[in-house]
């Protein structure tokens, strides 16, 4: 699965960038294969070196993005740094101190704008402090995402 690229977020995520991804590499690969195996007379023989090129440079590079991707979730998961800067904003927010909890929250979003729990944090946030229409966008926002479910 971590040889497709975009196969590992689709399976995981089911995000809808990464089923491109993995459909864009399926097509580049068919067009080179078609080129060389099933239509070599009408593809040049550079056309089809920069074709195997493109696809040798898309995999290399989307292998990169899937260990970096990988990574970061392993992170997520085991406690990191984001971790303790939600549980430090949750802090902030049941204390009162909403403006610290604000500060934390926005840079825990600029970090990773998918973090689904720092959104909704956020969005109550907003509402504890009577700001509603923010709070509407932010829930706005992060419904688009696949782990708000």
């Amino acid at each position: 699965m971590y040889l497709w690229p975009g196969l590992p977020q689709l399976a995981k995520e089911g995000s809808w960038a990464a089923l491109a991804v993995a459909v864009g590499f399926a097509a580049l690969v068919n067009a080179a294969l078609c080129g060389t195996l099933v239509w070599d007379e009408l593809v040049a023989s550079g056309m089809r070196t920069v074709l195997w090129a493109a696809v040798g440079s898309v995999w290399i590079a989307s292998v990169a993005a899937t260990c970096r991707w990988h990574r970061r979730q392993a992170a997520w998961q085991s406690g990191g740094p984001a971790r303790d800067a939600l549980a430090a904003a949750q802090d902030h927010y049941l204390k009162g101190n909403w403006f610290e909890a604000e500060q934390i929250l926005a840079g825990l979003i600029r970090r990773n704008p998918r973090d689904v729990d720092a959104g909704l944090m956020r969005a109550s946030l907003f509402r504890h402090t009577r700001r509603f229409v923010e709070a509407a966008g932010e829930l706005e926002r992060i419904g688009r995402f696949v782990g708000a479910r």
